[in-house]
């Protein structure tokens, strides 16, 4: 799921495209419609925390902006790309 993937952004230190995914899936309501709580809501909680500390309130808030403002096609090839730029980094 693309939560799963904003983890994984998180834990390899893309924080500003985590922050962007962070606000397209806060946009469509997917860290709040979801029918049942997910088992790492605490931890999905802290992570955002996280971000929010790094990047500091307005970098934070420019970005969940950006993130909210794309299209679901526009977030996916977003992710995607900075997803190919990540791995060809540490290739």
């Amino acid at each position: 799921s693309l939560r799963r993937v904003l983890a994984i952004l998180i834990d390899a230190g893309a924080l500003d495209t985590a922050t962007v995914l962070h606000g397209a899936l806060s946009a469509v309501g997917a860290s709040h419609a979801m029918p049942f709580e997910p088992s790492d809501a605490e931890q999905i909680v802290q992570s955002i925390d996280h971000l929010r500390a790094e990047l500091g309130q307005s970098d934070f808030a420019d970005a969940v902006r950006l993130g909210a403002a794309m299209s679901d096609s526009e977030i996916v090839s977003f992710v995607k790309e900075q997803i190919a730029m990540l791995i060809e980094a540490t290739a």
